[in-house]
């Protein structure tokens, strides 16, 4: 962020030949007004960056929720949940031959054509 000196600015926008104590303090209140809009400019802008600081990421998402809910202690952590038990079915186009149905802990088992698997929703087979 570019923090202006509106005292230097006004400084030099009045020629040497001009410049009066009385001419200056005329001018610094002529640009009250601008510096409180720049200032409200500057406000916005700083939250808009931190707006878009904060992405999806885990890190961040993290970092904003124990800035709002605890800001002092930090204790609130975002870990991986319990992966559930479920079948997972591979298309052709994902280099995974025709359709393989095996459980998530099983990933590195090969199964042949006609292995049967069961599940809760009913028997697969390969």
């Amino acid at each position: 962020m570019i923090k202006v000196d509106w005292d230097k600015i006004i400084l030099k926008a009045i020629p040497a030949f001009l410049r009066r104590t009385r001419r200056y303090d005329w001018l610094v209140v002529l640009n009250s007004q601008t510096r409180a809009v720049n200032a409200e400019f500057d406000i916005y802008s700083d939250a808009v960056k931190r707006k878009l600081l904060h992405n999806g990421q885990v890190i961040y998402l993290e970092k904003v929720i124990n800035d709002i809910f605890d800001a002092d202690q930090r204790r609130i952590l975002i870990t991986d949940g319990e992966w559930a038990n479920e079948v997972f079915i591979y298309h052709g186009y994902e280099n995974q031959g025709d359709y393989n149905v095996y459980y998530a802990w099983e990933n590195g088992t090969n199964y042949q054509n006609a292995d049967q698997v069961s599940h809760e929703l009913g028997n697969y087979e390969a």
